[in-house]
């Protein structure tokens, strides 16, 4: 595991700025999936276009948004959360819940972070944040 462990608060308020990168990943996303879809890239030539340099074979308007999306995971690398899906806008932070470490996990257009899931499960094992555990850290 690498990175900063966040308090549920501490996520929060980090909020504004990643909801900030995420709109702009997803209008990127968006943007190349058109072009790959038009060029008629799959998506297998692609990620082998993309593994080393990106600029190596693919048109230049293509290759300007793998860096432009590349810059906006390492900015949200830097605030220490990770982006698991660049179309829906899928994020998460380290957090603990309850002695265990966890993701905190929040999608875009949600209004704040409510929901967590274990570090194995994804998405699609998300439960809401106790509210002992909001209260645990609204102490400390």
């Amino acid at each position: 595991m690498k990175g900063k462990i966040f308090t549920i608060e501490e996520a929060r308020r980090a909020l504004p700025l990643v909801r900030s990168i995420v709109s702009d990943v997803i209008d990127r996303y968006a943007t190349l999936r058109a072009r790959l879809k038009e060029l008629r890239i799959g998506r297998d030539a692609f990620l082998a276009a993309t593994s080393t340099d990106p600029r190596r074979d693919l048109p230049p308007d293509v290759a300007d948004i793998v860096d432009d999306l590349r810059n906006y995971v390492e900015e949200l690398e830097e605030l220490g959360c990770f982006l698991k899906d660049p179309e829906i806008g899928l994020v998460d932070f380290y957090g603990e819940i309850e002695g265990e470490i966890v993701y905190l996990c929040w999608r875009c257009g949600e209004e704040t972070i409510r929901y967590w899931h274990g570090l194995h499960s994804g998405y699609s094992g998300r439960r809401p944040i106790p509210a002992t555990a909001e209260v645990a850290t609204s102490k400390t």
